[in-house]
């Protein structure tokens, strides 16, 4: 039973994805800002992945304070906060940790996507990175990928006038992590 909603699990996530940048690149996706919990985005964003985590037992903790407010879109942060978690659960050994950060700057929100897993070479960070280049590896229990989260996370940050950066060290894990605008009252005027 586990192997059958892991792969419709994956099936969603890949149909999900493949929707968003179809939809992304046709420049048909609009962008619409708002206020957002940060701390109940990264909740509802465990609750939705707590399969995979639980099978690994993998920690998931979230260390955004309460009352920490973005402005963006919803959907696409949604979108970006579940490909970063699901790829971090891919690559966390069982029994690893995930833990889900925010600093607050000037004007915006950078959330970290933080695990213990693998970690990643320069090399690959680099292909990671490349928007032409789909770069996919196997997890640490051999899920597969597509490539195509990444890309699509890169591009909705960007629309939501943010950059994703990785910080990593082969065999200590890696970091993720994006900044969003930070919601302030201005933007109700």
């Amino acid at each position: 039973v586990f192997e059958l909603l892991k792969t419709m699990d994956e099936a969603l996530n890949l149909l999900q994805n493949l929707l968003g940048w179809a939809k992304s690149e046709s420049d048909q996706i609009q962008m619409i800002p708002e206020k957002l919990d940060v701390h109940d985005l990264v909740e509802q964003t465990f609750r939705l992945l707590k399969l995979g985590s639980e099978h690994k037992k993998i920690e998931l903790s979230n260390n955004v304070p309460e009352e920490t407010f973005a402005f963006a879109d919803n959907n696409m942060i949604k979108t970006v906060l579940r490909n970063l978690l699901s790829n971090a659960i891919k690559f966390t050994p069982v029994e690893g940790a995930i833990n889900i950060n925010s600093k607050l700057l000037d004007e915006s929100v950078v959330l970290e996507v933080q695990d213990n897993g693998n970690g990643i070479s320069e090399e690959d960070i680099q292909k990671i990175l490349n928007p032409n280049e789909l770069f996919s590896k196997l997890g640490t229990e051999k899920e597969p990928g597509t490539g195509l989260g990444l890309v699509l996370c890169q591009s909705f940050v960007h629309k939501n006038g943010g950059t994703l950066k990785i910080k990593s060290e082969e065999g200590k894990g890696s970091t993720f992590y994006f900044d969003i605008p930070l919601y302030t009252e201005t933007e109700m005027a």
